[in-house]
This record gives C-alpha cells, sequence and structure tokens, in this order.
C-alpha cells in the first residue's frame, strides 16, 4: 500500500486486525457449511444434521471464546502469537453471529416447513 501511496490506517491498529481475523475464521466455516450444504445426493436429514451440528459449533466456539481459548479460530490465534497482543473481546461480533443462530434453531426450521 505505501507503493500505491494509499493511507490505510486499518492495517496499524490491533482491534480491526483482530476483528478482521476473526471473521475471517467465521467466514471459513461458513464457506464449509455452505459446501456441504450443495453436496450431490444428499437427503433432507443430512442437510438438517449440517445445520444442527453448526448451531452446537457455534455454542462451543463462544464459551471457548469467553475462556480466551482460540483452539477454532487460527487466523485470530496467529495474529495474535504473532503481535503479542491479548486477544480482544468479541461480544459485539459475536452477538451478531448468534443473532444468524437463532434463524438455525428447531423452532425456525420447522415452522417455515408446514
Amino acid at each position: 500500500m505505501d507503493q500505491k501511496r494509499k493511507d490505510v490506517t486499518e492495517l496499524q491498529d490491533n482491534e480491526w486486525l483482530q476483528d478482521l481475523a476473526f471473521m475471517a475464521d467465521i467466514t471459513e466455516y461458513l464457506n464449509s457449511l455452505n459446501t456441504r450444504m450443495y453436496g450431490c445426493k444428499q437427503v433432507v436429514t443430512e442437510y438438517y444434521d449440517n445445520i444442527c451440528a453448526f448451531a452446537i459449533k457455534l455454542q462451543l466456539w463462544e464459551k471457548q471464546l469467553s475462556q480466551c481459548n482460540l483452539a477454532h479460530f487460527p487466523i485470530q490465534k496467529s495474529l495474535c502469537d504473532t503481535t503479542g497482543t491479548q486477544i480482544k473481546s468479541q461480544k459485539g461480533m459475536w452477538a451478531k453471529l448468534m443473532n444468524c443462530e437463532k434463524n438455525f434453531t428447531n423452532d425456525s426450521l420447522t415452522s417455515e416447513t408446514t
């Protein structure tokens, strides 16, 4: 960016970089779920199982993040290790993500199919 004389102050902001790393990790998991949902020759129960498993993973990841455990967030872990910074609380981002998780509850899945 220096060569193009573009000011990208965000790249110097550790909090912004941690948000970016967190979203990159989550996007990887969402991409994986999306790929499984487009698999050929699957029955509806496999789709349901994939969604339920992802919802359970979200709960696990939330608990792990609250304990500063980045085992399932390799990009954020690498950033924290490289920069030597503390893990930033992702409560705001997590709240938005959990709002999406509500769309995957059993009630919403069954009410949409009836």
